[in-house]
């Protein structure tokens, strides 16, 4: 019998597809992975699913997408321990694991405000970030090795592995002097420059060495499973001395600076966050070609310690029973578009290199299908015999070896906007790609690659091009709402901080089937006995709809003076100081109210009160209790809303005008009227939620017991 393989997979940080020998780059210098390439399969049309570190990471390592995993930007959360992942598999299937550098698992809010965190304020008190590393071995690593980006070794009062190596070796101060330098977002963030530091003490020299002392060291006889995730090529676009000199001279072509288009106001938006972000003001031509040259030095740095990765395994026995692998999280657009960074859907940003070579040298192979990133998690399970992650979407590339396909016709990424909400998604079938903001269902690109390779005439709002837009919509519609209904890991906290009050909509119809499967779904939430005392009015009559807006508008109208007169309207405590003339003044505009007769869906949930308990119902005040059977269902309607791509909010203005409402729709005289639903797609999507925080609202015992604030948790 076969001993099972080893695995070491390379993954870089913002490592453009074409900034590879390879890639018939004729400037790059690349031998290690070039040779890996002629050895195995070199893998040319890969997307990653986000082009943003977090959220491509989180779906390398579950083969599930950004939407499923409720991950669509960095800085959004901590990934969640209880996925389903490749790690995890792996051990099951009784490899050792073993990770060394950045596995961005962890926001880095996270260090940063544990280093500031009371307690560890004075002038020697530190966070060291091993703390974390049961964190991070809870994913499925046997062994921990945890480093990250150089950003992050600024922050004050943190240590990490690296920062204590530098300081040991006195040079951390001029280190740290270098990066703060050019740190982000000041403006030198963009700036490119020698590193002060010799290649021995380069951050991906140490992450490099770290794994080699562990491959040398290790004893455990069960096969390994080692990642090595370097922080490189990411800015700051800072090279080391032997790497610099090299490409000092060499002759750059400048990429093709052509801006993006703008065709639509939400993309305007995002574009400006793209110009900030690169600082475009900064960008001429010499500038561009010295980050090229720079950002070449750090690729041919890592490229450099990967060839020593290679040449440890024979030095171990292990050459023959290793299989290798090479990619990156996202690309870099190094100027092209007059941009830095990535945060888009252009080529140079969305697409990674790919690189698997097999213990036993192939032919070299030359893969153009179309390619997920995701693709990676399933090979790996592949390649160890290992079970597949449960709910995956990721295809294995194993079969390319015997002549096989991977059989994908679309290749999907996407991305989210912290600042407004936003949620851009891209599609692409190898002749066009379209990217729409999914929250508006705006479309906001359509690049015809065929004829137009370098992405430089956005053809969306040009007539002739419907058909292809329909076509390519309709796939990425079902692509997202599908998946997302399907996946068991759609992550509930997200939508739980995401599901607003939408009280307009676009004209947009919303189809019987999607009303069946929002009831048919928020009927299992929690009732009084499994009563379910609730019934619900779907109001499609446009003169039930015209009179419902008429009882309503007088409870409107109080309903806004008395918040205008700073109080709390129609309380039970405290009665109103207003006169009946300021209660009834001249009718105000009020949001779902104004455009009732439009509202896609106008639900009327009502209460069968001979089915609802009042524990309550001898106290002197108004009753609360009854509601708890009926309004948990009315709120799954507006989490299944949103599960839709659909928006809702739930109002009980109806219920002051119950008698007129009684006699509209017919009601029984034991139902009440427990609340009106409005649900349709949203014409605006709200920025951000704001909430109090739960030490605001949360004690301990007693009413004036100590505040909760977690830390014991």
């Amino acid at each position: 019998m076969l001993k099972p393989a080893n695995i070491l997979l390379i993954f870089s940080d913002q490592h453009r597809f074409d900034a590879l020998g390879a890639m018939g780059n004729p400037i790059v210098q690349t031998p290690n992975l070039d040779r890996l390439a002629r050895e195995g399969v070199f893998v040319s049309n890969v997307w990653c699913q986000s082009p943003v570190c977090q959220p491509s990471t989180a779906s390398v390592i579950t083969g599930s997408y950004p939407h499923q995993l409720g991950l669509t930007r960095n800085g959004q959360r901590d990934f969640d321990r209880d996925w389903p992942n490749t790690m995890k598999q792996l051990q099951a299937a009784n490899y050792e694991t073993a990770t060394f550098g950045k596995t961005h698992y962890l926001s880095p809010s996270r260090f940063r405000s544990a280093a500031t965190a009371p307690g560890n304020q004075g002038p020697a008190a530190v966070f060291d970030t091993d703390e974390t590393n049961p964190l991070i071995a809870a994913f499925g690593w046997d062994h921990v090795a945890e480093e990250y980006d150089r950003y992050l070794h600024l922050a004050r009062g943190l240590s990490t592995p690296y920062m204590r190596y530098l300081d040991d070796a006195g040079l951390l101060a001029a280190y740290q002097s270098q990066i703060r330098g050019v740190y982000r977002l000041t403006p030198a963030h963009w700036r490119a420059e020698q590193s002060v530091l010799d290649p021995d003490h380069d951050l991906t020299s140490f992450i490099a060495r770290a794994a080699m002392d562990w491959i040398d060291a290790r004893t455990d006889q069960r096969p390994f499973f080692a990642k090595v995730a370097f922080v490189a090529p990411h800015v700051p676009f800072i090279d080391d001395p032997i790497w610099a000199a090299a490409y000092a001279d060499a002759d750059i072509k400048l990429p093709d600076q052509t801006p993006p288009q703008a065709t639509k106001e939400i993309w305007s938006s995002y574009l400006d966050f793209l110009r900030q972000h690169s600082q475009v003001e900064t960008m001429d031509d010499d500038f561009i070609r010295s980050g090229i040259r720079h950002y070449y030095g750090i690729v041919s740095l890592v490229d450099q310690k990967i060839g020593e990765l290679i040449e440890i395994l024979p030095r171990n026995g292990l050459s023959e029973n290793t299989w290798i692998l090479y990619a990156a999280d996202h690309g870099a657009m190094l100027g092209q578009h007059y941009l830095w960074a990535k945060h888009n859907f252009y080529q140079p940003s969305v697409k990674v290199p790919l690189v698997i070579r097999p213990p036993t040298n192939g032919e070299g192979l030359h893969n153009d299908e179309l390619v997920e990133l995701i693709d990676l998690s399933a090979t790996l399970t592949d390649i160890a015999g290992a079970s597949p992650v449960p709910g995956s979407a990721a295809r294995s590339l194993l079969p390319v070896f015997r002549g096989g396909s991977v059989n994908r016709d679309y290749q999907h990424s996407m991305i989210g906007m912290a600042s407004t909400d936003h949620l851009f998604a891209a599609i692409w079938n190898r002749n066009f790609r379209l990217t729409t903001e999914v929250t508006t269902g705006t479309h906001c690109e359509l690049f015809d690659l065929r004829n137009d390779p370098g992405e430089l005439h956005n053809l969306v709002a040009e007539p002739g091009h419907g058909a292809i837009i329909d076509e390519l919509n309709d796939v990425q519609q079902r692509h997202i709402h599908l998946n997302r209904e399907a996946d068991p890991l759609m992550n509930v906290y997200e939508a739980m901080r995401t599901t607003f009050a939408a009280r307009e909509y676009t004209n947009d119809p919303v189809d019987d089937a999607t009303l069946y499967r929002l009831l048919d779904n928020a009927r299992f939430a929690p009732s009084g006995g499994n009563r379910q005392g609730w019934k619900v009015i779907i109001v499609r009559d446009a003169e039930k709809r015209a009179s419902l807006k008429t009882m309503m508008q007088p409870t409107a109208n109080q309903y806004v003076a008395q918040m205008r007169a700073g109080e709390v309207p129609f309380n039970t405590i405290t009665p109103t100081a207003l006169s009946s003339e300021e209660l009834t003044g001249r009718p105000v505009h009020f949001p779902l109210i104004d455009d009732l007769e439009h509202t896609p869906i106008l639900l009327i949930i009502c209460v069968d009160l001979t089915q609802v308990t009042s524990f309550d119902k001898d106290l002197d005040r108004v009753g609360v209790i009854s509601g708890a059977s009926i309004y948990p269902f009315a709120w799954n309607i507006l989490l299944a809303a949103r599960n839709e791509g659909l928006g809702g909010v739930l109002t009980t203005f109806l219920a002051h005008s119950e008698v007129e409402a009684r006699d509209l729709l017919n009601l029984p005289d034991h139902f009440a009227v427990a609340a009106m639903l409005g649900i349709g797609t949203p014409l605006k999507q709200l920025t951000r939620l704001k909430r109090e925080p739960v030490e605001h609202f949360t004690r301990i015992d007693a009413w004036d017991g100590p505040v909760f604030t977690g830390d014991d948790a």
